[in-house]
């Protein structure tokens, strides 16, 4: 197998699959193989962290699940070949569980590991900023952005038909103060630091999709030709068209009744940037 006789950067692919508190993630294979194939594609060098089946297991390893410090010491090293190499790219791709969790007038991003959940920015985005300042960082998540309690699917507004307009702003609801509950509808923005692209899999308190914008990545990259320079921002809204064409099947028990449905989605991408990130499309590998 061919590959690329050298990288513009660095990529660090996280699945995690079991958890000690959460439903598995079983089927989230191919979150790790598209976008394995994604970040080949665009030029990295890749590396996959995900739980090590028991036949591999050898002495060396020191655990078969993806636990928070695996993981920051799997980030560690990245950072450090990163270093070492002298990259000017960095990408992380990481697929797990994920909430948003209220602290005090705020709600905080966090990631789901085998054996706790952490937020989002202490262990992920704070030693980016730290060890990784001046290199161009693109940090991609998929995890759900939901919060315990309240409705994940966007079910819409409430809109009053008036026949006179004058009405519109004397209606009783019009004078109601805000309730505490309409807190759930601040936004959690995701952290921003500097030289850093960030597209979550879904908005701010909605839930993600499991395995839609790893396979949307590497479709895209797919049809894109070889040496194809690709701004990364115009990437990530062009991959965020596609998620609002595509219809998401759905199952579940409501008033005891069992009943199907298409829902949409939508990613979330935000950034602290004082000039564009590109990339070169590079030729897959193929097999000799």
């Amino acid at each position: 197998m061919t590959e690329p006789t050298s990288f513009i950067g660095y990529a660090l692919i996280v699945n995690v699959k079991y958890f000690q508190n959460e439903v598995d993630r079983k089927d989230s294979i191919s979150d790790q193989t598209n976008s394995l194939a994604a970040f080949k594609r665009l030029g990295f060098e890749t590396n996959l962290v995900t739980e090590i089946e028991d036949d591999d297991v050898s002495g060396d390893v020191p655990s078969v699940y993806v636990t928070k410090s695996r993981f920051q010491r799997e980030l560690g090293k990245a950072i450090e070949h990163v270093q070492s190499k002298g990259y000017q790219h960095f990408a992380v791709f990481v697929s797990t569980h994920g909430a948003e969790t209220r602290k005090e007038d705020m709600y905080m991003h966090e990631l789901c590991f085998y054996d706790e959940d952490v937020p989002t920015r202490e262990i992920l985005f704070e030693p980016l900023d730290k060890e990784l300042s001046q290199v161009n960082k693109f940090v991609l998540v998929q995890a759900c952005r939901s919060r315990e309690g309240y409705e994940d699917e966007d079910q819409g507004v409430s809109i009053q038909v008036v026949d006179d307009p004058a009405q519109e702003y004397q209606t009783s609801e019009a004078l109601t103060q805000v309730s505490e509950s309409s807190t759930n509808h601040l936004h959690c923005s995701p952290p921003s630091i500097p030289h850093c692209v960030t597209m979550f899999a879904s908005p701010s308190g909605k839930s993600a999709y499991r395995n839609h914008l790893a396979s949307l990545l590497l479709e895209r990259v797919r049809h894109l030709n070889d040496g194809t320079r690709v701004n990364l921002l115009d990437l990530l809204r062009q991959i965020n068209r596609r998620f609002t064409d595509e219809a998401i099947s759905m199952d579940k028990v409501k008033d005891g009744v069992w009943i199907s449905y298409n829902v949409c989605n939508v990613g979330s991408i935000s950034h602290c940037l004082t000039k564009p990130i590109y990339y070169t499309i590079v030729r897959e590998a193929v097999t000799q």
